[in-house]
């Protein structure tokens, strides 16, 4: 997780079952059974991001199950994965 400073990070206080956006990169590109995945673990790819990334809208406690799934499996395809953190929407270039 990268350093956000306090007014740009989101609220705390969102429980696991509260919908909101998410950020999930997989290991490489991203194959069909992947999406899939993220669908029936109740996750909803909204957007592709560069470099094998989605934003996708769902629970934090789906997301945390999808990490543990993913954990005890033998061939993870998440590298990363987290809330979309209001930072995230700023222009690097301001």
């Amino acid at each position: 997780m990268p350093d956000i400073p306090e007014g740009l990070a989101a609220a705390p206080g969102a429980t696991e079952a509260q919908p909101g956006l998410q950020l999930v990169q997989f290991a490489g590109p991203v194959h069909g059974r992947w999406l899939t995945d993220l669908d029936a673990a109740g996750l909803k790819p909204l957007q592709y991001y560069a470099h094998n990334a989605y934003l996708v809208w769902g629970s934090l406690g789906d997301l945390h199950a999808l990490q543990r799934r993913q954990q005890s499996g033998a061939a993870p395809f998440l590298r990363w994965s987290g809330r979309f953190q209001p930072a995230y929407k700023l222009n690097p270039q301001l």
